[in-house]
C-alpha cells in the first residue's frame, strides 16, 4: 500500500510586491486601513533616512506599502475606487490625492 511522503512539504511563501510609495506616514496608515477593510493584507515599511540632514529628508523619505503579489491588482482597484473623481497620472495612470505635487506611485511630477 502506497503511503504519503515521510516529510510533508512546507507551504510555499507568497511573494510580495510594492504597491505604492507615499511621503506621509499618515497617508500610508489610511491606505492600510482601506486595504484591511477589503481583507487585503499589507505591510508598511518606513524608508525614512533619519541620519540625513533635514533639507534632504523631503526628497528621500517615504513609506512603502507592500501587498501579496497575487492581490496587487485587487489592491490597486480598491485604492482607485476610493479616489474616484481624481485625475490619473499621465505616466502610470495611478490616481493621486488632489493637490499632490508628485504621483504617489511612480514619483513623476503632476
Amino acid at each position: 500500500m502506497a503511503e504519503g511522503p515521510i516529510h510533508p512539504m512546507e507551504p510555499l511563501e507568497e511573494k510580495w510586491t510594492v504597491l505604492m510609495r507615499v511621503r506621509r506616514p499618515e497617508s500610508a496608515q489610511i491606505i492600510a486601513g482601506l486595504l484591511d477593510s477589503d481583507l487585503i493584507e499589507c505591510e508598511l515599511i518606513d524608508k525614512t533616512l533619519s541620519e540625513m540632514p533635514v533639507p534632504v529628508l523631503g526628497t528621500v523619505s517615504y513609506v512603502e506599502i507592500w501587498v501579496p503579489q497575487s492581490r496587487e491588482a485587487e489592491a490597486r482597484r480598491a485604492i482607485d475606487l476610493a479616489r474616484e473623481g481624481n485625475d490619473p497620472c499621465q505616466k502610470c495612470g495611478h490616481l493621486s490625492s488632489p493637490g499632490e505635487p508628485v504621483c504617489e506611485y511612480c514619483g513623476v511630477t503632476l
